[in-house]
């Protein structure tokens, strides 16, 4: 099955959110693909605003009197006390905005009416392409932003090797300059652009780290270059009137014609309090590098591609033709089905995005990742860490990318000393807190809200990301060097924060599952109107608290034995794991959401945090604890057909790799035609709602519509990776999830927990599995085959356990090759 990893469409995009999204890391455009004037829109991760300057008054004096009216049950005035003791200290809540850096915009005139229009994504190369024919004229624009040169490049051709083109640098279009609310503001940013040389400059002021801009080079082999200055009044209203007349006093404009061919490159300088120099330093790295676009391109696309291609999904065999446009796979999934085609590409997409806002010296993807076009976007596209950053990388490890995981696990340790503070004077404790809502700038808590203050789970979610890289990779370095020290700290706030009960239990308070709250005994039926905040999110025991907690320190125990450290040091650790309370089913027959008993389950909302135990943790099996298991089967089940108008996009994605771990392939692809019929733009960036309003999820509309997020796209990767392989340190299981209509197909290269990695090919038809096999280190473990599968020709260190399960002996430079054979019927399977 061979594949083309390319998404295309047959129309140009309305505004940037249907853009085709490029990107290094750091800098990042979205390719809108019109004709003329065509955008190009620019994003810098490390370009915010409107930051907000506030003292960070010492309250944890009053953590006591927070707990103390929580167990006399007096919920409601315990959740508002440490936040009106912060408000009434001085601190002000006020987080930085991530806001667009500046647009390109690019005139061709046409001569005849455009047919045969295309534009294209290619996953594989990071390369956006737009093709059309100017009468039998074919035209091309070629885009990519360089892994390796840090520079946007352009290329535009035509079939008669005759290029004309107008450029301008300027700011992005100020009609996306709308509060959340829906009303127009005017953004703290001043423009003007200039020519220095053969060069157009851009410069911006009012961005908090200082002034930046851009510098567009432009190559144009025997064409004539000039510039506004330069042309006469009439070339000057031409060229200005295809650029959507924008004033000529602040933005210079550049105008080829004759080119055979014209390549422009664009480098942007950031957050400086010295742009002259910067400017200069900018100049002379332009022209220092080639202006050929296939030397730049092929150098950049061999960097991209291996990364990419490290793991390829495919379902299909390779089309090309109408039933593989973006268009006719979203119309066919509107129907009800999401096409094979289209899972495909969902999983590229995803796959991608991480690739291209995770790489190198880069920040972590926002909520919006690093693509946006809104001056205030939802949520200030800011970061949120009680579940979407952490989605996020789901699929880093298990699809072999572990290097884009730095951006993140970086971010946090550079912090470590904001968390501190933020431990010390919110609570008194040592160690780390990491606030769920979070800037760029800082670690320090920039948001005083109840339920920021009182989920404390953050720290230890993000540590087992950290403990995750170790699993995977089996770096004991990683492990020794910045696993352990991180996971010591979250470790050393839990042993000041927590208190104990009158039976010696554990007692986490407060204690918060993300942005829920118990249903009041007094409320009766669930009123959807109000799931947002059904009541008092401020709880006691929270099963997620409850979960990070024995996760947190079960790992620390195990990192001091694999380390050879003094288990001396682990004896408080494991004291606290013998003392959380076991998690609770509730009258229902549900996981309960709060182990505490006063509290009462609201299933109809979106976020899942109290099946933390079973996904993304594995602490819950059907092999191990059927009975939790059954209850995170009802606990789902309630979730949906109680809760569906409370989703989201990103909830359907984290349903379907809970549903995956489960083992319930139906329910995967359940999640995926309800996901890509509701969240899934033109261009497949992922939505928080549904965008058209169907009444299947939640109906939000901020600034301009539904926002769009792309943790639903890289959840969706994840949840694939985890349909085809599930791993512990100590299990491999193939296949676990498959749903019925991907009869035939493969996947690989795919990480293992235990440092292996495998690739699968499989025929539901012939019943048959075949399995690539390698293993980087020593220790056995037990690789489970579907059930009905067997191994006829066991390889050399495999053992049969029975029921499909063999026990590998993994070895550094262990490979294998087998092909497990279906004996049994499917309908015969119980």
């Amino acid at each position: 099955m061979k594949k083309n990893h390319q998404m295309t469409m047959l129309t140009p995009a309305v505004s940037w959110r249907d853009g085709l999204p490029c990107g290094n890391g750091a800098l990042c455009a979205t390719v809108y693909g019109n004709i003329s004037p065509e955008t190009i829109q620019f994003n810098h991760d490390s370009l915010w605003y409107e930051k907000t300057e506030s003292p960070f008054p010492d309250i944890s004096d009053t953590l006591a009197e927070c707990r103390r009216l929580a167990l006399a049950g007096q919920f409601a005035e315990a959740n508002t006390y440490m936040s009106r003791a912060l408000n009434e200290r001085g601190f002000v809540s006020g987080l930085p905005i991530l806001h667009p850096a500046f647009d390109l915009k690019i005139a061709m005139h046409q001569k005849e009416g455009f047919t045969s229009y295309r534009r294209t994504l290619d996953f594989t190369t990071g390369e956006a392409s737009v093709t059309w024919k100017d009468g039998k004229v074919a035209k091309s624009r070629n885009f990519f932003i360089s892994h390796t040169d840090n520079v946007a490049v352009l290329r535009i051709s035509s079939g008669d090797g005759i290029v004309d083109a107008a450029f301008q640098l300027c700011e992005h279009n100020l009609s996306d300059s709308v509060q959340m609310s829906g009303v127009p503001q005017t953004p703290p940013l001043t423009f003007k652009s200039e020519v220095r040389g053969d060069k157009l400059v851009l410069r911006a002021t009012g961005s908090m780290g200082g002034e930046y801009g851009a510098v567009l080079r432009m190559s144009c082999g025997s064409g004539e270059r000039r510039f506004a200055k330069e042309l006469t009044w009439t070339e000057q209203l031409s060229s200005l009137n295809l650029l959507w007349n924008l004033p000529m006093e602040s933005h210079e404009t550049a105008k080829i014609t004759g080119a055979s061919e014209i390549v422009a490159m664009v480098g942007v300088y950031v957050n400086t309090d010295n742009p002259e120099r910067e400017i200069e330093a900018l100049c002379r790295r332009l022209d220092d590098l080639p202006g050929d676009y296939e030397t730049l391109f092929s150098r950049h696309a061999e960097v991209h591609r291996e990364k990419f291609l490290r793991c390829e999904l495919a379902l299909t065999e390779q089309t090309a033709g109408t039933d593989d446009l973006n268009e006719s796979l979203l119309l066919e999934a509107y129907q009800g089905e999401a096409p094979l085609h289209l899972i495909e590409k969902m999983f590229d997409m995803g796959r991608y995005l991480l690739i291209a806002c995770s790489s190198g010296e880069c920040l972590p993807p926002t909520l919006q990742g690093t693509w946006n076009g809104d001056y205030y976007p939802p949520w200030n596209s800011f970061y949120v860490h009680n579940e979407n950053t952490q989605m996020y990388y789901w699929q880093a490890l298990a699809g072999c990318l572990p290097e884009t995981m730095e951006a993140m696990l970086r971010y946090f340790e550079d912090r470590i000393e904001d968390y501190r503070t933020n431990a010390r004077k919110l609570f008194g404790c040592r160690g780390v807190f990491i606030p769920l809502t979070a800037a760029a700038d800082t670690g320090l808590i920039r948001d005083g809200q109840a339920h920021v203050l009182h989920f404390i789970g953050v720290a230890p979610w993000i540590a087992q990301h950290f403990y995750d890289y170790y699993l995977y990779t089996r770096d004991a370095e990683f492990l020794k060097e910045r696993a352990l020290p991180f996971m010591i700290e979250v470790a050393r706030f839990y042993e000041d924060y927590l208190l104990r009960d009158e039976e010696g239990y554990v007692l986490v308070v407060p204690s918060n599952s993300p942005e829920n709250a118990p249903l009041e005994e007094s409320s009766g039926e669930v009123d959807l109107s109000v799931t947002m905040n059904p009541g008092v999110p401020l709880t006691i025991n929270s099963t997620v608290d409850t979960a990070l907690i024995r996760e947190l320190l079960g790992n620390l125990c195990q990192a001091y034995e694999t380390l050879g450290l003094d288990k001396e040091e682990t004896a408080a650790w494991q004291d606290i794991l013998a003392h959380l309370r076991p998690y609770r089913i509730n009258e229902d027959g549900a996981l309960a959401e709060w182990i505490h008993p006063d509290h009462r389950d609201n299933y109809a909302h979106r976020h899942l945090s109290h099946i933390y135990p079973l996904f993304p943790g594995f602490q819950i099996t059907k092999e191990e604890q059927p009975e939790l298991f059954e209850a995170t089967r009802i606990a789902m089940e309630k979730r949906m057909s109680i809760g569906l108008e409370a989703q989201t996009g990103w909830s359907l994605a984290h349903q379907a790799g809970i549903y995956a771990r489960m083992g319930f392939a139906s329910k995967v692809q359940e999640c995926f035609d309800l996901l890509s019929r509701t969240c899934l733009g033109p261009n497949l960036f992922t939505y928080h709602n549904d965008w058209r309003n169907m009444g299947v999820t939640l109906r939000i509309s901020l600034g301009k519509g539904a926002p769009y997020q792309v943790d639903a796209n890289m959840g969706i990767t994840a949840a694939v990776l985890e349909a085809l392989v599930f791993s512990t340190p100590h299990v491999v299981k193939l296949l676990p999830a498959l749903p019925e209509r991907w009869a035939n197909g493969r996947i690989g290269r795919v990480g293992c927990r235990n440092g292996a990695s495998l690739a699968l090919e499989w025929d539901q038809v012939k019943r048959t599995l075949d399995v690539e096999l390698s293993t980087t280190a020593a220790g056995a473990f037990s690789l489970i085959v579907p059930e009905g599968y067997i191994i006829a020709a066991l390889p050399d260190g495999f053992s049969d356990r029975g029921n499909g399960t063999y026990e590998v002996a993994g070895k550094p430079g262990g490979r294998w090759r087998f092909v497990a054979e279906g004996v049994l019927q499917k309908e015969s399977i119980s």
